[in-house]
């Protein structure tokens, strides 16, 4: 399961219109990290790109007077929702499958179905 990396080693301040979020590429997917910066193309500018060997940077530059710390917890946050949703999936995904397709199942089938299991 997903452990985030110590706050202290998370935010840089690059300069006053710049931020890199460092993320640890063993805890962070490609997928959750894209899924959550691309909804903050419209207030910065957003590049992604490997640093050191196990690390992955987001580097946020400011396109409007928005706090770029507040940007920078929201995409954290963001982040951290889309790689719990994707853990979630991968351990329980297969009991979401049952619950949906007993939901959808025919009613006659599931009549069959009962009386099957009471006899």
């Amino acid at each position: 399961m997903f452990k985030p990396m110590e706050e202290s080693n998370l935010v840089t301040m690059i300069d006053d219109e710049t931020i890199l979020l460092k993320l640890s590429k063993e805890f962070y997917e490609k997928e959750a990290v894209f899924a959550s910066a691309h909804k903050f193309n419209k207030k910065c500018s957003v590049e992604i790109k490997p640093i050191e060997e196990k690390y992955v940077g987001i580097y946020l530059r400011l396109k409007d007077k928005k706090a770029l710390s507040d940007i920078a917890k929201d995409l954290y946050d963001g982040i951290i929702d889309h790689q719990l949703r994707r853990d979630l999936e991968k351990e329980f995904g297969a009991i979401r499958e049952l619950i949906v397709r007993h939901a959808f199942f025919p009613v006659s089938n599931l009549q069959n179905e009962i009386q099957s299991n009471t006899k």
